[in-house]
């Protein structure tokens, strides 16, 4: 039937279906669960998430910076790491590429893979692969999560 031909309260009674069927698909869908879980750094269940994970977790500041490290290649305590700078761990003939990949991650909001020869505390160089995303506090790039997978040969 065409609207013209509709009385005005066939026309409110439609208007009242569709509104209740656009809020029937706006409201949360109620098998759906939300997350939950939000981790800060302090929290045991982010502990466990990190010191149970197959990958080495780095947090490092805007000046690269290591802020948070969950583990050592050596085993040592991670601790011992803070507030060094990633370069010291990374060969020289790659520095400059991985201070690049971090600088554009953090201007450009975009994450990125980089891939490097790093040195272990024992002395040993390692091939890593790195998955670096930008770390956001009100919009703006503020640190940078790292996780590195061994791949040396």
């Amino acid at each position: 039937m065409n609207d013209r031909n509709k009385s005005n309260e066939q026309l409110v009674a439609e208007l009242a279906e569709m509104r209740r069927r656009v809020a029937k698909l706006e409201a949360p869908q109620s098998g759906v669960q939300k997350p939950h879980f939000r981790p800060a750094l302090g929290d045991p269940q982010w502990q466990s998430l990190v010191a149970n994970t197959l990958v080495f977790v780095l947090i490092l500041d805007r000046d690269h910076r290591i802020r948070f490290v969950n583990r050592t290649q050596a085993g040592d305590l991670p601790d011992g790491l803070i507030g060094k700078e990633l370069y010291g761990f990374v060969a020289s003939e790659h520095r400059d590429t991985i201070r690049a990949c971090l600088d554009r991650v953090l201007e450009t909001g975009k994450p990125e893979v980089c891939e490097s020869a790093a040195l272990c505390l024992g002395g040993e160089e390692h091939w890593y692969e790195a998955f670096i995303g930008p770390i956001f506090n009100d919009g703006k790039g503020v640190a940078l999560s790292v996780m590195s997978v061994d791949v040396t040969p």
